[in-house]
């Protein structure tokens, strides 16, 4: 009878084990999609995590699984519109996805082998008798999640030929609905806020599992420090409302379908019926990608120089160019009744931008029709807004997400983002809505973000 009770005392825990680790999992998402109502399920992931890997030590083959079950779940609104945008048969159009993630969950893989390699290292080392072994296993767990969240968000894409990140899987982001519970994060950077989320994760479980004095101290210690924020808001200074109010975007895009004159002409009477219904107008943007051919905005610049009383107005129109560099994505500033600069992207997106492979039928599958985007090298140089009274500085979508910090020499500057999120989802719109917002407060910027479906001031405050 002993041993029927122990041995059913060990399946129970495997059981609960096996429960909370791949609930952790699931609710990984969730404040990713839904960051305004499930903001605060952050803080439930990491302690359910390390109360698993403490009932019982996981594999790496649920670490396999615990990896392709967030990203999958996380990230398949962006998997869905890459795959949208591919050319082929189904089953071809799924192979460099497929490949991408199996690699994300092979990180996940990698993590859980180190943890438990450390884990059993320590224990055979035997020195730390003053340490309970479930202590032990908290802070090398905690420590290495660390290390892997950290390698998610800035270097998991160097299969894809750049030590880069996704950052929009960064659990800092849904926190942003309330700022003032980051309002330490532009000081430590993204590593000191994941560390934070995790020290408190790691305390609270220890807490739970043997509460002592010591460990009692440092949660309620992270606690007061996390709460500290609702006592120091963060204040704006800075203010561009004027440029919001006197701006507008225009949500449609031009194909010209080899006709570019037409086209162009669509253009300018956008343009026109715009100013007529709105005279106040200072600045017009036409979001990334909202002309496909290369032709058509020569023309409209030909077209828009024999207009008259438009001295005042800015356009930036997204479109592409090219030269003896390459293809680029560019963004055309008109003012005065003329061309000022092409601002052409420093960073091109994996897969649907840059091919991740030099095998030709994966190549096929996005670049079939069109060139590779080569990316711009220079810093990116602030544009004199005339009119408003400020400098800003033009982003271009992928720019703005996947770069740690700004690729400008600027501390302060307005930054304008146009941006494609047309091809992807509401759901998914809404993901990259926040990461924005997440970048005006993490570089403490205001960032004027322009898209297909939102056009909005992020405030470096975190306010929108």
């Amino acid at each position: 009878m002993h041993r029927t009770s122990a041995h059913q005392s060990i399946n129970y825990k495997d059981g609960l084990a096996l429960f909370l680790l791949y609930f952790s999992a699931f609710l990984y998402p969730i404040p990713l999609l839904f960051p305004t109502s499930f903001w605060w399920v952050v803080f439930l992931i990491f302690p359910l995590f390390l109360q698993s890997v403490v009932l019982r030590t996981p594999t790496v083959l649920q670490g396999f699984f615990w990896g392709l079950i967030t990203f999958i779940c996380s990230g398949g609104f962006f998997l869905r519109g890459i795959f949208s945008l591919a050319h082929g048969s189904c089953v071809y159009r799924s192979i460099p996805l497929v490949m991408l993630t199996l690699v994300m969950a092979s990180w996940a893989a990698v993590w859980f082998w180190c943890a438990t390699t450390l884990s059993k290292w320590y224990m055979a080392m035997n020195r730390m008798h003053s340490i309970t072994v479930d202590t032990i296993y908290i802070v090398i767990w905690t420590c290495t999640a660390w290390l892997y969240l950290l390698w998610i968000d800035r270097g998991c894409l160097i299969v894809c030929g750049r030590l880069e990140g996704i950052g929009i899987n960064n659990l800092l982001v849904p926190l942003i609905e309330h700022p003032s519970l980051l309002y330490w994060v532009p000081y430590v950077g993204t590593a000191g806020g994941l560390g934070m989320l995790l020290a408190l994760a790691g305390t609270l479980v220890t807490c739970v599992l043997a509460c002592t004095r010591t460990s009692l101290i440092f949660l309620i210690g992270i606690i007061i420090f996390w709460l500290m924020g609702v006592v120091m808001q963060p204040q704006d200074s800075s203010d561009h409302g004027n440029l919001l109010q006197n701006s507008l975007v225009i949500p449609q895009r031009y194909q010209s379908l080899n006709a570019p004159f037409g086209t162009a002409h669509a253009l300018l009477d956008c343009v026109r019926n715009c100013l007529h219904k709105n005279p106040e107008l200072r600045l017009l943007v036409f979001p990334e990608s909202a002309v496909s051919d290369l032709d058509v905005l020569p023309i409209f610049e030909q077209l828009w120089l024999q207009e008259k009383n438009v001295q005042h107005i800015h356009l930036l129109i997204g479109g592409f160019s090219a030269d003896n560099k390459g293809y680029h994505n560019t963004i055309y500033w008109f003012y005065r009744g003329k061309l000022q600069q092409l601002i052409h992207k420093n960073h091109a997106n994996p897969l649907t931008e840059r091919s991740i492979s030099n095998i030709s039928g994966i190549r096929s599958v996005y670049f079939d029709t069109i060139p590779e985007i080569i990316p711009d090298t220079r810093r990116r140089i602030a544009c004199l807004f005339e009119g408003f009274g400020c400098d800003a500085v033009v982003y271009i979508c992928s720019e703005l997400f996947f770069n740690s910090r700004p690729h400008d020499h600027y501390r302060k500057k307005l930054i304008i983002a146009l941006c494609n999120d047309a091809w992807v989802g509401k759901i998914a719109q809404r993901q990259m809505l926040m990461q924005a917002r997440f970048k005006a407060f993490l570089w403490q910027r205001d960032i004027m973000y322009c898209t297909y479906n939102y056009h909005a001031l992020l405030k470096s405050s975190g306010a929108n």
